[in-house]
């Protein structure tokens, strides 16, 4: 099987697994991109690329405001996303919103279990605090949804599926804010061509994994 005959749902689920197994890698940002080319409100592919997106704990990406606005475009009001898929963005966004520290606990106490997570009661966010972090890219974009076309972008020059179209691989990072800037690069369609053998490999690993 080639990539181009991967839905994207089965996209997402691979960039997921390049995520978990490899890191950061060109092939998340990769299939990131084109399960969400495909299908802009991918579930899993919106968590991943926003995971792609941000740091960890021990260094943060600087691209954090992408991260979070890829997560509210997926939860906005016009979204589909929905049940689950919507619960599972939202869940995703407070643990972030938590290791970005604008969701502290009342008590004041720095650390806290997983199980102590799954009690909203006892945090608070600073909520003006987030959106002056999150308005650092929605205001250049001047919507939350051009910021995730932005992000978007973004994922395809780090795919190196994207490049741009008057400055190439030289262009400063601000330009990802006019996504109509960049246009494809050959290597997309030699990728999307490219067999999927590598990807099944890591699924097979991931259900092997789940298993024990």
């Amino acid at each position: 099987m080639k990539i181009r005959d991967l839905d994207a749902a089965q996209l997402a689920r691979h960039a997921e697994n390049v995520l978990l197994f490899q890191g950061r890698h060109q092939a998340c940002a990769r299939l990131s991109y084109h399960a969400l080319k495909l299908d802009p409100y991918q579930p899993l592919a919106v968590r991943t690329l926003s995971d792609m997106l941000t740091g960890d704990l021990q260094k943060e990406s600087g691209w954090e405001p992408f991260s979070a606005a890829v997560l509210e475009y997926g939860l906005a009001p016009d979204s589909p996303i929905r049940g689950e898929d919507g619960a599972m963005l939202e869940r995703h966004l407070f643990l972030a919103k938590w290791s970005w520290a604008f969701v502290k606990r009342i008590d004041g106490t720095p650390t806290c279990t997983w199980e102590e997570l799954q009690n909203r009661a006892l945090f608070r966010e600073d909520t003006e605090r987030y959106r002056s972090f999150l308005a650092g890219v929605v205001e250049p974009c001047r919507s939350i949804k051009n910021a995730f076309q932005a992000a978007m972008a973004l994922a395809g020059v780090m795919g190196r599926i994207l490049t741009h179209r008057s400055l190439g691989v030289d262009a400063p990072i601000e330009e990802v804010f006019f996504p109509d800037r960049f246009i494809e690069q050959p290597a997309y369609a030699e990728w999307l061509a490219s067999s999927t053998a590598q990807l099944d490999t890591l699924e097979r690993e991931r259900q092997r994994r789940t298993k024990k």
